[in-house]
């Protein structure tokens, strides 16, 4: 098992939150009977498995995270972080630089794209979704049960700060002062977006019918992955004082 195995194997993120915990009491339980939550456990991994390997890597000051999550958690089809699903179905909107070899394929495969109206140079990407399970929509969580189970998530679950967004209503705006006081000295760092009429253009989360989504899944089929190659530039570039080394190129 190598390093990069290891520290896998150690560290333990929440995602999906309001899928997994429907009532913020269930943050009493991880604080009174912390045995039979995976905090404890990840904590209890760690201090049986780094004697053992204390030649090879030092133990993990980092062993609990809340991870915003916009790109790894859609792979398994859930929410990254804290955060809700904006509706039960919804275009996820990926934008792609407009080169490349992706934007064919997926244009192939039925995906509706258009070009990005604030940068140029890039393709915007709109994936039909549906939220599945239990997971409850953010129409239905209330900015201040969202600001609860951000802080108890940050007291009793992350070694870390946790990053989120909280959406709040029309009838909920004037309630940001209030919750900003309650909690202050609690955060860091937070967000706060309209739950809808944020003016934000191709929007990454756009809501949508049914039928809007059946109709654009009806146009779909597999993407061709046989075949394509993606090139990352993995040049080093080295700079210090404002100055950055570039490769000098001809005599």
């Amino acid at each position: 098992m190598n390093s990069t195995e290891i520290n896998k194997a150690v560290a333990a993120v929440l995602v999906a939150v309001f899928s997994v915990f429907r009532i913020v009491l269930a943050f009493d339980n991880i604080r009174t009977k912390p045995e039979l939550y995976t905090k404890a456990l990840v904590e209890q991994f760690n201090a049986s498995v780094y004697p053992k390997l204390q030649e090879e890597i030092n133990e993990s000051i980092k062993k609990t995270s809340v991870k915003p999550g916009g790109s790894v958690p859609l792979l398994a089809g859930v929410e990254g972080g804290m955060k809700s699903p904006t509706s039960k179905y919804y275009m996820r909107t990926i934008r792609i630089d407009h080169i490349s070899p992706l934007i064919p394929a997926l244009k192939e495969a039925g995906y509706r794209m258009e070009p990005d109206r604030t940068t140029p140079r890039t393709t915007v990407v709109y994936f039909p979704c549906e939220a599945k399970g239990s997971a409850r929509l953010a129409k239905d969580v209330s900015l201040w049960e969202q600001a609860a189970v951000y802080t108890a998530l940050q007291r009793h679950w992350a070694d870390n700060m946790v990053s989120a967004t909280l959406m709040f209503q029309p009838h909920e705006a004037q309630d940001i002062a209030r919750v900003l006081k309650v909690y202050e000295g609690q955060w860091k760092a937070i967000s706060f977006l309209p739950l809808s009429d944020h003016g934000y253009l191709q929007a990454p989360y756009t809501p949508c019918s049914e039928d809007e989504y059946l109709y654009a899944v009806s146009k779909l089929k597999p993407v061709a992955f046989d075949g394509l190659q993606i090139g990352h530039d993995t040049d080093d570039k080295y700079c210090a004082g404002g100055v950055c080394e570039l490769p000098v190129t001809g005599s």
